[in-house]
Order: C-alpha cells, then sequence, then structure tokens
C-alpha cells in the first residue's frame, strides 16, 4: 500500500458535514474480520442457495459508479437456531466474490451485557479501513458517512449478527449497491424490509434427516451406527434445534465409553433436560441461557404469555386457547401472541395458530413454576382444559344429535370458536385432534377427575365420527378411571355407554356385552330412565354384535317403549334403526324396510343428516338382499352425498362399500373394485377393523 495512513482520506468541513476523498495512489487496507466457521456445517441448503442469489454481480456497474442499491438479506430465527453459523459459513465462502473485504460486528442485541451502539461499531469499522483514531468524527452521523464513503464503489461483505431491531443496525448499512449487508436477528427485522426492501431468510427448526446427519457427523459413525435409536431419540428430545444438537454431540463425545442410551435417558426426562443442554461452562452456548437472553428482554404482559404456553400440553395453539390460559381477550392475546413470533419465541403455524418446541416449551414451563404461584398455575390450566371441553362439546352439537353429558360444571369461556357446519366443526376437530388428547391425558395427569371424564365424553360422538378408535378407547378408559375416583355413578354410567360403542368398532363383542350390562345396572341402581334409556340403546347395540338377536330384540324394543313414554322421538328413532339392522341380519326383510323407513323420516324431522346417512346406508343392503339394485344403488349414492357434504369419512367408506357391492352384483367388476378400494383406504387411515371385511370383498 503507498502513501501513510494519514494520506489514505482527507477532510475538510462542506456546508456543515464531512467530505472525504482519498489521495492519489492510495489503498484502503482490505479488512477479514470473520470468526472461524464451523467444520462440519450440516444441511441449509435450500438458505445457502438463497443467499447466494443476492450476491451483486455487476462488476462493471459498481466500478464505474451506476446507480444500485445495497442488497440487505435479513437471517431470522429462534434461539439456537443456527442463524450465526449458517451467516458465518456462508460468509467465508463467498468472501473470495467480495475482494475489498469482510467486516463483521457482534451487536449484543440479546446476550450478556448492553447491546452494542452503532458508535462502537462504527469505530471499529472505520480502523479496520484504515481510518487513523484520530481522524474518527466524535459525532455519529459524520462516523456513518464517512463509513458509507469509504465502501462507496466497492465490494464489501457486512456481517452484522445478533441484531436486536432495525434502529440499531440503520447506520451500520453501506451504501455501495457492489456490497452485501448480512444481518442476523431474533426480531422479525420487518423495518427493514418495509424501509431498505431487505429481503428475509427465516430458519426453521433442521428436518430430522438432517439433525441425524448433524449428530452422526459430531459423534462419528461407529457410535451412530452402534446404537442408531439412541441417537434417534437424541434428535427428538434435542427438538432438532441446532445448538441443542451440538451440545449434546460434544457431552457424548466428551464420554467416549459411556453408551449413547445414557444421554438419551437424561435428554428424555422432562426435569433434567435442559439442565443436561446448559452444563457447557460457556453461557454463551448453554440453552437456558440462550433463551433467558430472549425471554428477559420481554415486557411483563408478553413474558406472562410465553410462561403461561409452557403450561399447554399441545403443539400448537391457537388464539381462542392462549385466551382461556392466560384470561384475556382474543384480540389483546393475539397481539401479545404475534409480538413473541416477531422475537421467535414461538412460531406462526397458520392463520392464528402458533407453536413452539418442546425445549422452549420446557422453559417456559420452567419460568411459570419459578415466578408464578401454584394457585395461579392450576387456574390457567383449568380454564385452559374449560376451553378444550365447551369448545369439543360446541363442535360435538354441531356434527350430531346424540344424548350426552353435561358441562355445565365446568365455566364456560368468554371466547368459543363458532361452528356453521358439520363440515366446519370437523375440520376444527382434525386442527386440535393432537391438543384434546393431550388436554385429556394432561386432566387425567393432573388430577382433575371432573375435566378427565368430561372431555372424553364431549368427544364421543367427534371419535365416532371420525372413527379415531384406538384414540377413543384410551379416552373412555381414562373417563372411567376419573369416574370411578370421583364416585360418580351417573358419570361411571355414561362411560361405560361410551366405552361400548368403541368396542363395538374394535369387533369385541363379548366384553361390550359385559360394559353395556354393567351400565344398565348403574342405571336402574339411580333409577335414572334417561340413563335406563341410553343403557338399553347400548345394550342392544352390543347383543346384537355378540349375535344374541333374542337379547338385542327385547333390548331394543324396551328402548322403543321408553323413548316414546319420555317423548323423545330422536332415541325412538335410534331405537327403530337399530331394530331395523337387526331384521336386517336375521333376512327379515319386510320388518326391516319398514323399521328403517319410519327411522328415516323421523331423523330428516330432527335434523339428524348423519343418522339419516346411516340409515340410507342400511336401507341399500335390504334393497340389494331384495335384489333391487335400482332403489339400492340410490339409497347408497345419497349416503355418499350425506357423507360428502358432512364431512364424515366413516359413513363415506360404509356407502362407498355399499356401491360396491351393489356394482358387483350388477356385473360391473371393475367398477365395484374402485369402490372398494376406495372405501378400504378410508378405514385404513380410521384404523376401523371393517378395512378386512373390505378386503375380503376385494379377494372374492
Amino acid at each position: 500500500m503507498s502513501g501513510t495512513a494519514s494520506d489514505v482520506v482527507q477532510a475538510r468541513d462542506v456546508s456543515g458535514g464531512i467530505h472525504f476523498h482519498q489521495s492519489e495512489g492510495a489503498s484502503l487496507p482490505i479488512p477479514r474480520q470473520l470468526p472461524a466457521g464451523i467444520r462440519d456445517f450440516t444441511g441449509r441448503t435450500t438458505d445457502l442457495l438463497a443467499l447466494d442469489a443476492l450476491i451483486p454481480t455487476e462488476a462493471s456497474d459498481v466500478a464505474v459508479g451506476r446507480p444500485g442499491a445495497v442488497v440487505i438479506s435479513a437471517i431470522e430465527g429462534a434461539a439456537g437456531i443456527g442463524k450465526t453459523t449458517l451467516a458465518i459459513h456462508w460468509a467465508h465462502q463467498v468472501r473470495h466474490r467480495f475482494p475489498d473485504g469482510t467486516l463483521y460486528a457482534n451487536l449484543r442485541g440479546y446476550g450478556p451485557g448492553q447491546p452494542a451502539a452503532a458508535s462502537e461499531v462504527l469505530d471499529g469499522f472505520l480502523r479496520a479501513l484504515g481510518v487513523p483514531p484520530g481522524r474518527i468524527p466524535a459525532a455519529l452521523d459524520e462516523q456513518a458517512g464517512l463509513y458509507r464513503s469509504l465502501l462507496d464503489a466497492r465490494r464489501v461483505l457486512v456481517v452484522l449478527d445478533n441484531a436486536s431491531s432495525p434502529e440499531q443496525i440503520r447506520l451500520l448499512l453501506p451504501a455501495g449497491a457492489g456490497c452485501l449487508a448480512l444481518i442476523t436477528s431474533r426480531s422479525t427485522m420487518t423495518g427493514l424490509i418495509v424501509a431498505q426492501g431487505a429481503t428475509r431468510i427465516s430458519l426453521d427448526l433442521l428436518p430430522f434427516d438432517e439433525a441425524v446427519v448433524m449428530l452422526r457427523g459430531i459423534v462419528g459413525d461407529q457410535r451412530a451406527d452402534a446404537e442408531p435409536q439412541a441417537l434417534s431419540d437424541i434428535v427428538h428430545a434435542c427438538a432438532r434445534l441446532p445448538l441443542a444438537l451440538r451440545i449434546a454431540g460434544a457431552r457424548a463425545i466428551a464420554r467416549p465409553r459411556t453408551p449413547l442410551a445414557n444421554l438419551r435417558g437424561a435428554l428424555l426426562d422432562q426435569r433434567r433436560r435442559l439442565d443436561t443442554l446448559s452444563m457447557t461452562g460457556d453461557e454463551a452456548t448453554a440453552v437456558r441461557a440462550v433463551f433467558a437472553w430472549s425471554y428477559h428482554a420481554l415486557p411483563s404482559g408478553q413474558a406472562r404469555l410465553f410462561r403461561s404456553l409452557g403450561l399447554h400440553p399441545g403443539i400448537e395453539i391457537d388464539v381462542y386457547a392462549a385466551a382461556a390460559l392466560v384470561g384475556s381477550s382474543t384480540d389483546g392475546v393475539h397481539e401479545g401472541l404475534e409480538a413473541l413470533a416477531d422475537v421467535h419465541l414461538i412460531e406462526p403455524a397458520s392463520p392464528d395458530r402458533y407453536e413452539l418446541h418442546d425445549l422452549l416449551r420446557a422453559y417456559g414451563l420452567e419460568q411459570a413454576e419459578r415466578e408464578d404461584a401454584q394457585a395461579n398455575r392450576a387456574d390457567a390450566l383449568s380454564r385452559l382444559l374449560g376451553f378444550y371441553l365447551h369448545a369439543a362439546d360446541a363442535a360435538d352439537r354441531t356434527v350430531m344429535i346424540r344424548m350426552r353429558a353435561s358441562t355445565d360444571s365446568v365455566p364456560a369461556p368468554r371466547y368459543l370458536p363458532t361452528f356453521d357446519t358439520a363440515l366446519t366443526a370437523m375440520e376444527w376437530f382434525e386442527r386440535e385432534y393432537a391438543n384434546l388428547t393431550a388436554a385429556s391425558r394432561c386432566a387425567a395427569e393432573e388430577g382433575l377427575h371432573a375435566l378427565a371424564w368430561q372431555l372424553p365424553a364431549a368427544l364421543n360422538g367427534l371419535f365416532d365420527y371420525a372413527g379415531r378408535c384406538t384414540d377413543w378407547l384410551a379416552a373412555c378408559e381414562s373417563a372411567l378411571s376419573a369416574a370411578r375416583v370421583l364416585g360418580d355413578r351417573r358419570a361411571e354410567q355414561y362411560t361405560l355407554c361410551s366405552l361400548v360403542g368403541v368396542l363395538r368398532e374394535l369387533h369385541r363383542p363379548e366384553e361390550a356385552v359385559e360394559t353395556a350390562e354393567a351400565a344398565l345396572d348403574i342405571a336402574g341402581q339411580n333409577r335414572d330412565r334417561f340413563g335406563e334409556l341410553l343403557a338399553l340403546h347400548v345394550n342392544g347395540e352390543a347383543y346384537q354384535s355378540a349375535k344374541r338377536f333374542d337379547d338385542a330384540a327385547d333390548s331394543h324394543r324396551r328402548a322403543l317403549e321408553v323413548s316414546r313414554e319420555l317423548a323423545d322421538p330422536w332415541s325412538e328413532a335410534i331405537a327403530l334403526y337399530r331394530l331395523g339392522l337387526m331384521h336386517q341380519e336375521l333376512g327379515h326383510l319386510d320388518e326391516a324396510l319398514d323399521c328403517h323407513q319410519k327411522a328415516r323420516e323421523i331423523f330428516r324431522k330432527v335434523g339428524d343428516h348423519a343418522r339419516e346417512g346411516w340409515v340410507l346406508c342400511g336401507l341399500g343392503d335390504v334393497y340389494l338382499a331384495l335384489d333391487r339394485l335400482d332403489l339400492a344403488a340410490v339409497q347408497h349414492c345419497k349416503a355418499l352425498d350425506i357423507a360428502r357434504r358432512l364431512g364424515y369419512p366413516r359413513l363415506r367408506a360404509e356407502a362407498l362399500d355399499g356401491l360396491g357391492r351393489n356394482l358387483h352384483h350388477a356385473g360391473n367388476f371393475q367398477g365395484a373394485r374402485e369402490h372398494w378400494l376406495q372405501a378400504m383406504e378410508i378405514f385404513e387411515q380410521l384404523g376401523s377393523p371393517r378395512a378386512d371385511d373390505v378386503h375380503t370383498h376385494l379377494q372374492a
């Protein structure tokens, strides 16, 4: 480099500002400030390609000073997600594309100590660019002006790591068209996108396969191959968070003779997980510490909301459930959730739905236990589970008419979703399915026995509608235990009746009979006429599934008498429909036709379209047995139309099976096969034993 440092930059006052020019023949030093990269960097291929696409390519335009704008890209994501690692890895890969240097600053936006001030960073950059300390202006605006002037018409990569906000970095942005500013932050840099046209790259957790490759690269192929299941479990326990995976890997290689299964055991223990991932001896690489830097920067209301989310037993949460959890309005909690998403403590999953990974949930729960009284946590959990109870009950009432348990003993939340149709109710049920089953388990685990039996009771119709037999059985068994702990005989009887339904679906007829008889016995002891009616219905079904037709006929006829005595037309239609099914199975086709037609008329009057669809399937089967193929096809087609309109998969599969049998009788074997294949696919998705029946048709 020719000339002295003092020759490099000359300055003089111009209209109250500073004008800078370079001495002839002088050259600026070329800074190379990037920290060392990670040797075993894994994955992020799509993000690397997105960054590659940002590099300014028109070097000639830069050289001649043609107009242009600096390229700005912001890498955003949660603590420990690998933002800095990605930025530095990519910067090393492309530094040859920036011949005039690379500048790097850790802005300490989240971490111990105060965030870096713009003047502090500019002072370091200017020194790196060859400006003598005595020539650095005192005024911040003048420092920024000198910085931009030095980078004008040059190709420099500027990495601004760990920024807290757009305001912290605006004066640090170069202005030359050949420069690229790469920013990492836990905050959503919306301001940069709006004002500077920045490109956003939002990092997610590593895909599972990439996370396995990453951990394997740390612990070595030999140990990974020796314990593949332990390796997989460690990846799950680390929530696919790169920082956690690196810590887990480091702990494994520090103990080369210790099986990975030991580390897995520590990580699968919810109470030990954060401790295991935080004992690094370095606060900057401890999971609990990096989470804390984000958490402690929150205003008190947002901090309380985040803590409360740790109490949620599921993966995703919507605005209604979050409002119930904190006892707030949906509008107020929506703002809070969006603010938490802006700093990546939670992530948007879909409109008005958010998720947080297991490690952040564990940290939130830890803070709730530390900062909130036990009574307050218990109240929050009760409000949340009460919300799921009332929302499930509202969805179930939209889906189908049935005898149901009261939810009056649990306070209703202020805000509930509304369901206009059975289809919207079932869409909600599918979205919330994991949360509803988790809420049911949580109520049992926390000893909230009233909720533990009422939640499955509210879900009975939805489970039946969706055909989720395995989870339905587990929910009923849990509800039965809770009812017995409470000593609530009505709750026990209701739950036994629900259990009969799932046992029948699982083709366990003897257990269904035993359970149904126990329910009827309790109804008699309670002298509960409506309870007796419900038990008679399920007894008839159970006996019929066990081929005990005389007992079934007796139960159905007694249910018909009690229904008329209580002036309950819906129950009357249920009894008629089941009598029709029994006659149908015995070959009494005229009696079956009469019962089904009467049942269908009542279901139409009371508006139970779902059960009207089932009766139509029954009518189709009767007409098929009478060799009235035209009428049989009409009934099954009507049932299929109802099933599609209601979004009712089990009814749809039954109607498709009926149409398949109809086509087979008519000699259209290819058409029959197509319908049976569709039916079998649905039954298999639902885990229903009816898939075996349809498979038998296909093999015939």
